[in-house]
This record gives structure tokens, C-alpha cells and sequence, in this order.
């Protein structure tokens, strides 16, 4: 079922069992008697209406997750925001203007969520689905403009490849790297060269491919690998 009937439904089930009026649910969740209406009509209702509804009905909002699961996405693939944009919902500024505070129809959070399970590879779809068991990990992007994104860039991600991307000519275009050198693999994970070189020697490490001499690392990979190392105590280590 998609994004949209399951919000319809939602609604309907909502208003069957509270034994609310139609108009009296409209005006209570969003101001407008006329919500039912619209929604009866075919029409697309924006995701920030549609989390201000769940959020009357006690339900999980879908704004926040979202964005989660888009972060994720770009951080996982390296794909550049302008041509995600542009292959998941045929606008090039969709990213920003989402950051910026842009509320889409359900209509095109679905078109873009299935773009985006669909264009994934197994591997980049762990990476995603592990980055998102832990929201505080994962950069939101803002609902509310400037101040989400004030707040994104204070939450410490653990590999952090932007750090990486500084010291060269052309940070965009290492941002859409899919596999990385030894030396940036190292950089993305916050260790060292020689440790991956370890890694690869005794088995341990990351997967990784050969391209003649060459070794690369596919960022998914990196990421899958890290996640496989985490730890919640001391005793293991």
C-alpha cells in the first residue's frame, strides 16, 4: 500500500473508533474542517500537514524518518545532493530546499523513498538500515531551516570523510567518489594506512577490490565494516 493510503486510512480509522466529526478532526489536528474533504478528493496532502495529523492521532510522524533515511542514502552511495535530486524527485535544488524547510506532497516522499530502496545495492541497503537503528548518528536534515541546520552540524558522526575532503582541490567530486584509495579508505575511517594494510594481510578488514595493483575501497563497504565494530562495553576489547 502506498505512503498515501496508508495515511488515508489512518485517518479513517482514527475517526471510526474516536467517534470524532470529520470537521471537528480537521480543526483539532490542522485548523481546517476541510481536511476529510481534500483527502476524500484525491488530493495530496504535504508532509508537514501529514506529521501534524499523526501527531494529533498519536501516531509516528513521517518527516523526521524521512530525512534519515535521505542522509543516510547520500552519506552511504556518495552520491551528489544535486543529481539525487534530480534522479529521485526531478528537481536539482530538492535536497537544499528540503534542508531549507520545504514540506513536499506524500506524493513525492513516496516517488522518492521507492527511488531510493529500489536504486540501492544490498550492501548499501545494510549500511543505510544501520546508520538509521541509531538517529542520533545519523545527520537530519532540518524541517525547520537554519536552526535544523545549525544543530546538524554540532552532532559528531564518527567517520567523518568531510575531513578528508578539505585537504583537496575538489571536495565535491570527492563527495562522489564511490571507491576510495588505501589512503582516503584510512582518512574515511579515522585510522591509518598501514592498519588497512594489516586488515587486508590477516583477513579482518573491510572488503575491498582490485583494480590491476590498485586497492579500492567502496564506501558502503567502509561503512558496512564499521558498524560490524561496534561496541557497548569495554570487555570485550
Amino acid at each position: 500500500m502506498r505512503l498515501e493510503a496508508r495515511f488515508r486510512r489512518s485517518v479513517a480509522d482514527h475517526i471510526s473508533l474516536s467517534g470524532i466529526s470529520a470537521s471537528e478532526f480537521g480543526l483539532h489536528a490542522v485548523g481546517s474542517s476541510g481536511l476529510l474533504s481534500r483527502l476524500n478528493a484525491g488530493q495530496s496532502v504535504t508532509l508537514d500537514t501529514a506529521d501534524r495529523v499523526l501527531d494529533f492521532m498519536g501516531e509516528t510522524q513521517i518527516g523526521p524518518a524521512f530525512r534519515r533515511e535521505i542522509e543516510a542514502f547520500i552519506e552511504v552511495t556518495g552520491i551528489a545532493e544535486t543529481t539525487f535530486g534530480i534522479e529521485a524527485a526531478g528537481n536539482s535544488a530538492f535536497v537544499r530546499r528540503l534542508r531549507d524547510g520545504a514540506s513536499p506532497r506524500l506524493a513525492t516522499v513516496d516517488r522518492v523513498q521507492t527511488w531510493m530502496r529500489t536504486v540501492a545495492t544490498r550492501v548499501e541497503r545494510i549500511a543505510i538500515a544501520r546508520i538509521l537503528e541509531d538517529a542520533e548518528k545519523a545527520r537530519p536534515i532540518g524541517a525547520r531551516g537554519r536552526a535544523a541546520r545549525s544543530k546538524r552540524r554540532t552532532v559528531a558522526r564518527p567517520w567523518d570523510p568531510d575531513k578528508e575532503a578539505a585537504r583537496r582541490d575538489d571536495p565535491a567530486a570527492y563527495n562522489r567518489q564511490v571507491f576510495l584509495s588505501t589512503r582516503e579508505a584510512a582518512a574515511f575511517l579515522n585510522t591509518s594506512p598501514r592498519m588497512l594494510n594489516r586488515y587486508r594481510s590477516n583477513g579482518e578488514g573491510p572488503a575491498y577490490c582490485k583494480s590491476g595493483k590498485r586497492v579500492l575501497y567502496a564506501r558502503a563497504d567502509l561503512l558496512a565494516w564499521a558498524w560490524t565494530r561496534r561496541r557497548s562495553t569495554t570487555e570485550s576489547d
